[in-house]
């Protein structure tokens, strides 16, 4: 079998036409079979089935390698989508959060000035309530005692009964 050059050479990512459509030799092919001992290192003759058969090798895994790649790359693209609005997502939920913490924050800065008010209010209290029962005992300290007015009654009872007229009968009799 004779290699010939074709009318049309395929390419990886195409076709193009040669310039001379008569039959040559391409160098580095032997004519007769396209023995793969007698191709030069790292050339590919597109006419010769050896050649043909290794470049139709290499261009399967090509874009077999370029299916994985844009795959990947469209992955890669969902997964930076996916993070963008998850970041987001916590970024508001942190502002959200931060948000309520300041109101929360003034909520207790404010139940603290209520208490500090509840505890003045408590002590003013209390300390009138104690100058209350401090004047309330200064008032019964200087009033009778009730024993001492029942016993003062009872002498000047005594008292006026020896000096009546009935009594003193009474005793004499």
């Amino acid at each position: 079998m004779v290699c010939y050059i074709q009318k049309y050479v395929i390419i990886l990512a195409g076709i193009f036409p040669l310039t001379s459509p008569q039959p040559k030799y391409w160098g580095g092919c032997v004519p007769g079979g396209g023995d793969a001992s007698a191709h030069k290192l790292g050339t590919i003759h597109w006419y010769c089935t050896t050649c043909n058969i290794k470049s139709v090798e290499l261009l399967r895994l090509v874009f077999g390698f370029h299916d994985r790649i844009q795959k990947t790359e469209s992955e890669i693209e969902n997964m930076k989508r996916d993070t963008s609005a998850k970041f987001s997502k916590i970024e508001s939920t942190y502002e959200a959060v931060n948000e309520d913490l300041k109101i929360l924050s003034q909520k207790i800065e404010g139940v603290k000035k209520c208490c500090e008010d509840s505890d003045k209010l408590i002590g003013t209290v209390q300390q009138e309530t104690r100058n209350e029962i401090e004047n309330i005992k200064k008032g019964l300290e200087n009033k009778i005692s009730k024993e001492d007015m029942e016993k003062a009654l009872n002498q000047h009872t005594e008292m006026l009964a020896d000096e009546t007229y009935a009594s003193k009968i009474k005793k004499q009799g």
